[in-house]
């Protein structure tokens, strides 16, 4: 008998939502097995740290961690995995003796720490979460609560500053502008002036920060002094901050630049700054300091160190920690970078 036209649609829509419901279970089985996968690198992992560790011991249920002879218990271990943003995260505790990090092919490393350099006294284990919120805090060796900072650019559009304050944000790192990586041309922030005004006008505490693509130190003279002319008039009692980061492209004019350079135009900049009276500061995350600065010749300017994970790792001085990108704060719509200072430079 010859099927009615009502029933041929429907049979073509029952092919098809079986298609769609494999093609589901296919993804979520992938998924699975993605997990597992993780999972098994990260308990082989484990296993094979606590293995080593157990066997150089010599105690069964210790490990010994490289910091001096110190024993950790594998129930201690298995805490920190747990509470680990990242297998390296959980590799810095276990060697405190290094700076790591992830380098561009993805793979650990483990960087011997310069005794020549001053290490910090912060507490990586004393970070708290804000519950309900995005924030951070921690409470210092005085008692006192760290500050609570963002950092803004036009991506943020127009900010209500007074509701930022009022939502417990004790200082403001804004924008001022940019150079381009390709064509060097300097660009000012689009929302600079009306951020400037708008943070002033709420009793904001303000720094700027400029991001870098300079490839010579006169260049980097040429973006302090076009910060320099932009906050002319306005109380900026905060640094002014050098922002040089890595590009992802084969035509960035940095690329080729050596540490020694990069560390040549980071002063270059820095100095411009000192002179003319504001604090300077360099950002930069592990692996940039690491591999693109020569912190022997940085000594002189405080750090402003950017780590994405539950708690900051790196173990030289720094004074700001900027520890996400995807923060919420009243009177920003969108995610805005959240910052804790250790230092109040409004003081």
């Amino acid at each position: 008998m010859e099927r009615s036209r009502e029933q041929r649609p429907r049979a073509k829509r029952s092919g098809g939502s079986a298609l769609l419901f494999i093609i589901i279970i296919v993804l979520l089985l992938a998924a699975v097995v993605l997990l597992v996968i993780n999972r098994a690198r990260l308990k082989a992992s484990y296993d094979e740290l606590s293995a080593e560790f157990s066997a150089l011991s010599g105690q069964e249920g210790v490990i010994s961690a490289p910091d001096g002879g110190k024993l950790i218990s594998l129930p201690e271990l298995q805490t920190w995995a747990h509470e680990a943003s990242s297998l390296t995260d959980m590799m810095s505790r276990l060697f405190p003796e290094y700076m790591v990090y992830t380098d561009l092919s993805g793979e650990i490393v483990y960087r011997e720490l310069d005794p020549a350099l001053a290490l910090n006294s912060i507490d990586r284990d004393g970070f708290s979460a804000v519950e309900g919120t995005s924030f951070k805090t921690y409470t210092m060796p005085d008692g006192s609560e760290a500050l609570a900072g963002i950092d803004v650019s036009v991506f943020q559009g127009d900010i209500d500053w007074a509701a930022v304050r009022a939502a417990g944000i004790d200082f403001a790192i804004i924008r001022a502008g940019l150079r381009g990586y390709e064509s060097g041309t300097v660009f000012e922030d689009e929302n600079l002036e009306t951020n400037l005004k708008g943070a002033t006008e709420a009793g904001m505490p303000i720094g700027v920060y400029f991001y870098s693509q300079a490839a010579t130190e006169a260049e980097a003279v040429e973006e302090a002094e076009f910060v320099l002319e932009r906050i002319e008039g306005y109380e900026i009692s905060w640094p002014v901050v050098f922002d040089m980061e890595e590009v992802n492209s084969s035509t960035s004019r940095t690329l080729a630049l050596s540490a020694a350079q990069k560390t040549d135009i980071a002063i270059a900049f820095c100095e411009r700054v000192k002179q003319a009276g504001y604090t300077p500061m360099i950002y930069g995350n592990m692996r940039w300091f690491a591999e693109n600065m020569e912190l022997d010749r940085l000594e002189d300017y405080d750090k402003w160190f950017a780590q994405y994970f539950s708690r900051p790792h790196y173990p030289y001085e720094y004074t700001i920690w900027q520890y996400t990108h995807t923060g919420a704060v009243d009177g920003i719509s969108g995610n805005v970078d959240l910052n804790i200072a250790f230092f109040d430079y409004s003081a």
